[in-house]
């Protein structure tokens, strides 16, 4: 049951007028702004189950069903190196990031200390929406890679040397558009860590 109505976006913010030409996943999407260049947004604040998780499938189409291929205005709120964009969407005027709190289909960020959306997280574990529908919903961990040799293997996306991922099935490392590299962790280690990686801790093995 979706509650939320058109917002007013702050005039002082930075706002990108455009498109949604593409939904990775629940909580990353490709936007392509008036100039026709694309960036690739994480929706701040908050974080998606996977599509292989419980209400994974759900939070994926729920964001394709309201993004994909519709004008949209993208809040930029921070920017990490050159593709690690962190923003909030709006379509129709409705923030998408909210609006997947609202329906029990993500968790607020454990890093973000908005007040609203813990109040919108907490309504919808109240009301047992979705992934607080069951008895113990997962709950995603939020904390850097931490390698135990130096043999482990990382991914790089040879357009951006400077981050590497850890996860060869990330979201944003599939969106590269060139050739991906595989290397040690002992030679990557000077590079920026893929924040999306870190942030859905995908795995606690070390990559292999």
């Amino acid at each position: 049951m979706l509650l939320l109505l058109t917002i007013a976006l702050p005039a002082n913010s930075q706002n990108l007028k455009g498109r949604i030409v593409e939904v990775i996943d629940a909580d990353v999407v490709i936007f392509q702004d008036r100039e026709n260049i694309e960036r690739t947004i994480i929706l701040d604040g908050i974080v998606a189950p996977r599509i292989d998780m419980p209400y994974g499938e759900q939070a994926f189409e729920f964001t394709r069903r309201k993004c994909e291929g519709y004008e949209a205005i993208v809040k930029i709120i921070s920017t990490d190196a050159d593709t690690q964009t962190f923003g909030i969407i709006y379509v129709n005027g409705v923030n998408i990031n909210e609006a997947l709190l609202i329906e029990g289909l993500a968790w607020k960020s454990i890093d973000n200390n908005s007040a609203h959306l813990s109040k919108l997280e907490e309504n919808a574990r109240n009301a047992k929406i979705n992934i607080w529908s069951i008895e113990y919903p997962v709950q995603l961990e939020q904390k850097p890679p931490i390698y135990e040799t130096s043999e482990a293997k990382v991914y790089v996306c040879s357009l951006i040397p400077n981050i590497y991922h850890r996860n060869e099935s990330c979201p944003i490392l599939n969106n590269c558009k060139s050739k991906i590299l595989r290397e040690h962790f002992l030679v990557a280690r000077e590079k920026k860590a893929c924040l999306h990686c870190s942030m859905r801790n995908v795995s606690s093995e070390n990559p292999h």
